[in-house]
């Protein structure tokens, strides 16, 4: 079963479509000393459909009809505070507003 689920988890990040020059653009342009290392389709997004449904009722008691993409990027070079500016910029939620992506820095040490 954990097998079944790395292959899901890695199909998704192959096969979930993500604009990662648009991720790495608004990061750059709020953070532009930011080392963007790797991006990666994270939470509820990496679930199969099923388990997407099973987690929705669970949490909702219905089946969302649309829900955001979460993505961690993995950084370094930022402050804490950095990252923190990071999840309440007008950047951040542009990416939320125009792509549905719910972004998150995670810094690389």
């Amino acid at each position: 079963m954990k097998l079944l689920f790395e292959n899901w988890r890695q199909y998704l990040n192959e096969n979930v479509e993500i604009d990662k020059e648009a991720i790495k653009s608004s990061i750059l342009f709020l953070l532009p000393h930011a080392e963007i290392h790797d991006m990666e389709v994270v939470g509820s997004s990496a679930l199969s459909p099923e388990e997407q449904h099973q987690q929705d009722i669970e949490k909702y008691g219905y089946t969302q009809e649309e829900r955001d993409i979460d993505v961690v990027v993995y950084v370094s070079g930022l402050s804490h505070e950095e990252v923190e500016r990071w999840a309440f910029s007008e950047q951040a939620q542009e990416l939320e507003d125009v792509y549905s992506y719910d972004v998150q820095l995670e810094n690389k040490i």
